[in-house]
C-alpha cells in the first residue's frame, strides 16, 4: 500500500482526485487508504500530501478529520454493542437488572429494555 501512496503522489495524481467534485473522490480514497492500508503510515501519508499539494491542505484536513470523526463514532457504537451483547449474556445467566447495569456501566431503563428483547425471543 505504501509504494501506491507514495507513487499516486510522485505522479500528482492526488490534485486531481482532491479537485474533482468537491473533494467527493479524495475523501473515498482516503477512507480506502485507511481501510485496507497501514494505519502507522497514514499520518505521514495526510503529512505528505499535505507537503506535496499545499493549496489543498485545509480540504485535505478537513477530509482526515471527518474520516477520524467517523472511525470515532464507529468504534464508540462498536463498544456500545459489545456492552450490549455482555449486558444480554448476564441477563440469560439470570443476573439480576440492577447488577447487570452496575457491572456494565449502563443505565437501568436500558438493561430493562433489553431484557424484555431476550423475552420477547
Amino acid at each position: 500500500m505504501k509504494i501506491i501512496m507514495n507513487d499516486m503522489l510522485e505522479k500528482g495524481i492526488w490534485l486531481t482526485v482532491l479537485n474533482h467534485k468537491d473533494g467527493e473522490y479524495g475523501e473515498m480514497l482516503l477512507n480506502y487508504i485507511i481501510n485496507t492500508g497501514d494505519m502507522a503510515s497514514y499520518p505521514q501519508f495526510v503529512d505528505k500530501l499535505i507537503s506535496t499539494v499545499p493549496k489543498e491542505r485545509v480540504n485535505i484536513m478537513t477530509i482526515a478529520e471527518r474520516l477520524r470523526q467517523e472511525g470515532r463514532q464507529e468504534g464508540r457504537q462498536e463498544g456500545r454493542q459489545a456492552v450490549e451483547a455482555v449486558a444480554m449474556n448476564l441477563l440469560r445467566m439470570k443476573m439480576k437488572p440492577e447488577e447487570v447495569a452496575k457491572v456494565t456501566n449502563t443505565d437501568l431503563p436500558t438493561v430493562k429494555k433489553l431484557l424484555e428483547e431476550i423475552k420477547s425471543k
